[in-house]
């Protein structure tokens, strides 16, 4: 095979600025079914779509529905904090309008266009979400507080995770909420909100998902790496060395997206590369 046709080990694309294509703090990721790669751009309040290649593909601001008819001009925009995509391909984001945060507002969008909301009356600097795929709830991570919503905005029920405040959460493929903190160790709740796993990275952990076997993926910021846990919290691998770990996702068939917040950059690993050459 020729040099010119030998893939990447990895892909890295964005830069600081309010440009298509750059960032300003890409504090949240996801991955849709069609292989699309969804950013929260935090500081230009608005999302960001590519391919799997690091191509643009397109934008839309991080409007909160309705507030228009308020303003009198044009939607009221947030600051998206994180996002994640239901079943239907949905993006889901949440975020706040301004920082220090009073609130957290939560929103729906169709074809990049913000069709629902709701709010979450809780003080948090950068929220998170995540959307659990098995009931469809909006799980919300706000200061240290995990909350739960219907996907029409009604509260479901919520639990305290401690003093510590949720760095990013996820769900695994039984619905149990997964979350990092400031601590050194990952943990894992069952919906009721009763702790039923901690386990150890040794390392700072911060952006957090699973993959389709169970797996559960950890962005370590303390030593530049992202790695593989079972379900039961054993260590398995290294899939990718990187700088500054932040947010990450893993796509339908693989490949492993990485946001670095302080350099405003993405980095994709390839299936080949992350989880299958060592």
């Amino acid at each position: 095979m020729s040099p010119e046709n030998v893939a990447p080990e990895r892909i890295v694309f964005g830069g600081d600025g309010a440009s298509p294509g750059n960032f300003s703090d890409p504090s949240g990721v996801a991955v849709s079914a069609d292989n699309e790669i969804v950013v929260a751009d935090v500081h230009n309040r608005r999302v960001q779509v590519f391919s799997m290649e690091g191509t643009f593909l397109r934008l839309f601001p991080a409007a909160l529905p309705g507030t228009a008819a308020v303003s009198g001009t044009e939607d009221q925009l947030m600051y998206p904090t994180d996002v994640d995509i239901d079943q239907q391909g949905h993006v889901w984001a949440v975020g706040v309008v301004s920082f220090p945060s009073s609130g957290v507002s939560v929103v729906r969008y169709r074809d990049g266009l913000p069709v629902a909301m709701f709010a979450v009356e809780r003080a948090a600097w950068y929220p998170k979400i995540a959307v659990d795929a098995r009931s469809g709830r909006i799980i919300v991570g706000a200061a240290s507080e995990v909350l739960m919503f219907q996907p029409d905005g009604s509260f479901d029920r919520s639990f305290k995770t401690g003093d510590s405040g949720i760095s990013y959460i996820t769900t695994d493929l039984q619905g149990n909420v997964i979350m990092t903190d400031i601590s050194t160790s990952v943990k894992i709740y069952n919906q009721a909100g009763h702790r039923i796993l901690t386990f150890p990275t040794n390392g700072k952990p911060l952006g957090v998902c699973t993959a389709s076997r169970g797996h559960i993926i950890v962005g370590d910021m303390a030593r530049g790496r992202v790695e593989v846990f079972t379900g039961a919290g054993e260590f398995v691998r290294t899939a990718a060395n990187v700088t500054n770990p932040w947010a990450i996702a893993v796509g339908p068939t693989g490949d492993l997206v990485v946001t670095n917040a302080y350099d405003n950059i993405v980095t994709i690993f390839p299936y080949r590369i992350a989880f299958h050459s060592k």
